[in-house]
């Protein structure tokens, strides 16, 4: 356990009251987690963790159509087991060296598609896709690109809004193609 890392545990909290009070069928957050993701993308791109194929080519594309750079990140079952704890249920950041980022939204993916036993989480996770009940969801880690160092003609120098511009456009996207709820929230 980390207290340093809060952060997770805030976003995971809300993650789960959203999917368990709402049930959405899609969910993306955003959030400066990691500093581990500036060290591998920098300032240019926002890290992208997914378990849903669809999900990233709707964000990929609503990325390009918006100009603000994407980059999907791997979410692996070893990250998973680095978040073993002795004394909890859980740990909140990963054993092992590296891969900062990485065991983040492992952690996060927990509260968004819970397993009914930790045995078969790998499985219920990588079916997350194909089963109604449990939402598409999509993790962008932001801690880069949310502050430009320069100016290049588009984004200015300074704290950047992004990934704003991608998010409009990924909800504008989903609502022409009828994929917006009866309370407004895109699914």
């Amino acid at each position: 356990m980390n207290t340093d890392a809060e952060g997770r545990i805030v976003l995971a909290d809300a993650l789960h009251y959203a999917v368990d009070a709402h049930r959405p069928r899609t969910v993306v957050d955003v959030a400066t987690l990691t500093g581990a993701m500036v060290v591998a993308l920098g300032d240019v791109y926002t890290g992208v963790f997914t378990p849903s194929p669809a999900l990233w080519r709707r964000i990929k594309d609503a990325a390009r159509r918006s100009d603000e750079p994407v980059w999907r990140m791997p979410l692996h079952d070893r990250w998973d087991r680095m978040l073993a704890s002795p004394v909890a249920d859980l740990s909140n950041i990963g054993s092992g060296p590296g891969a900062g980022a990485c065991t983040a939204a492992a952690f996060l993916r927990r509260f968004v598609a819970p397993p009914t036993s930790a045995s078969l989480q790998s499985a219920i996770l990588r079916e997350q896709c194909a089963d109604d009940s449990l939402p598409r969801w999509a993790h962008l880690d932001i801690a880069g690109p949310m502050e430009a160092a320069s100016s290049d003609g588009y984004h200015s120098q300074g704290m950047s809004g992004r990934p704003t511009r991608l998010l409009i456009e990924l909800a504008r996207q989903m609502s022409e193609e009828g994929e917006v709820g009866e309370v407004g929230e895109v699914e």
